[in-house]
C-alpha cells in the first residue's frame, strides 16, 4: 500500500519498458518491510539534466541510472564516488545529508561492480590471486576490471574484437592505481579474440558482450576447444537465456558456470543498501534471489 510516507525511489533510462529491476527492489522491499516504491522513469534525450533536477524537487530518496546515461549523469552531480569516476560510469544516484538541514548533496556510485563482486561470491567464482580473463572491452568490461583489481587478481588479459578498446580499458586502470591507492596493481595485457596464448591454465573468464544474448541465442564470442580446455570458471553478464552457447561450451570442458542474473540482483542489493542502511542476511538474499529467478525463468 502506497501511502504519504512511502518512500519513492526509480530508475532513469531510455528505453525503461524492459526492465526487471521494479520486481527486484519489490522483493526487497517485502523481505525486510520497507515502506518504498521503486519507479521506472522514460527520460527522453536531452533531459537527463531535468530528470536530475526532478530528484530534488520531488524528494526522490535514489535512483538507479541505465543506458544510454551512466556516463552523462555525472556532470550533474554534486559527488561522485572513487570508483564510479575510475569506471567512468555511475547506475545509483544517493541523496546525502551533510548536516542535520533539509538540504542534501547527490552523489553518484557504480553498484555494478559491487553487484558483481556479490555475485562471484554467492556463485563460489574466486577473484583473488586468480589470472582473470576478460572478453569485450565496453562499459561493462570497465566494472570487471576495477572489480579484479579491487580484489587482488593475479592479472588480468583482456580480449576484444577492437584492441583500441582493449587497450584503452588498460589505460584507464593503469592510471588509476596511483590515484586509488587500495586497487592492486595487477598486470594488464590486450589482445584479440583469436590471440588464446595470452589465456593461462585455470583461468576465471568474464565474457561481457551480448553475444548470445536473446533473440540472438546462437552466437558465441568465442568455440575453440583450446580455450574452454584452460578455463576453469565462467561468468557470463547474459541473463537471458539462463544459459548461452558460451556457459554450455565452458560447463562441457568441466568449467564451473554463472550467468548474469546474479550480477543484476546484487548491484539493486547494493543500491538498496546504499538508500537505506539497510543489510540483508545470507537467508534473506538466498530466499529474494530465488523468488528472483523463479519469476525470470519460470513464467
Amino acid at each position: 500500500m502506497i501511502n504519504g510516507k512511502t518512500k519513492v525511489f526509480g530508475l532513469f533510462g531510455n528505453p525503461v519498458e524492459h526492465t526487471i529491476s521494479p520486481y527486484i527492489h519489490e522483493l526487497l522491499y517485502e523481505e525486510t518491510g520497507y515502506d518504498g516504491t521503486y519507479n521506472p522513469f522514460h527520460v527522453r534525450e536531452g533531459k537527463l539534466s531535468d530528470a536530475v533536477r526532478g530528484v530534488r524537487g520531488l524528494n526522490l530518496k535514489g535512483v538507479n541510472v541505465t543506458v544510454p546515461y551512466k556516463v552523462d549523469v555525472m556532470e550533474f552531480l554534486d559527488q561522485v564516488d572513487e570508483m564510479a569516476k575510475g569506471i567512468g560510469a555511475v547506475n545509483t544516484i544517493v541523496p546525502i545529508h551533510l548536516d542535520d538541514k533539509t538540504d542534501y548533496i547527490l552523489k553518484g556510485y557504480n553498484t555494478d561492480w559491487l553487484g558483481l563482486s556479490m555475485a562471484c561470491d554467492y556463485e563460489g567464482i574466486p577473484i583473488e590471486g586468480k589470472d582473470i580473463v576478460l572478453i569485450g572491452a565496453g562499459g561493462s568490461a570497465r566494472a570487471v576490471a576495477f572489480m579484479c583489481a579491487k580484489r587482488q587478481a593475479a592479472s588480468l588479459v583482456i580480449l576484444n574484437r577492437t584492441l583500441e578498446k582493449a587497450q584503452e580499458i588498460k589505460s584507464i586502470l593503469e592510471s588509476s592505481f596511483e590515484r586509488m591507492t587500495d586497487l592492486g596493481q595487477i598486470p594488464i595485457m590486450v589482445g584479440g579474440l583469436d590471440e588464446l596464448d595470452l589465456v593461462k591454465k585455470g583461468a576465471v573468464v568474464f565474457q561481457t558482450t551480448s553475444l548470445g544474448m536473446h533473440p540472438r541465442v546462437d552466437r558465441t564470442p568465442l568455440d575453440e576447444d583450446d580455450f574452454f580446455h584452460k578455463v576453469d570458471f565462467i561468468v557470463d553478464i547474459i541473463y537471458n537465456p539462463k544459459e548461452t552457447i558460451f556457459m554450455k561450451k565452458g560447463k562441457d570442458h568441466g568449467a564451473k558456470v554463472a550467468n548474469g542474473l546474479g550480477m543484476l540482483f546484487f548491484q539493486a542489493v547494493k543500491a538498496f543498501e546504499l538508500w537505506t542502511n539497510i543489510t540483508l542476511d545470507d537467508d534473506q538474499l538466498k530466499r529474494v534471489f530465488g523468488k528472483l529467478e523463479k519469476f525470470v525463468y519460470e513464467k
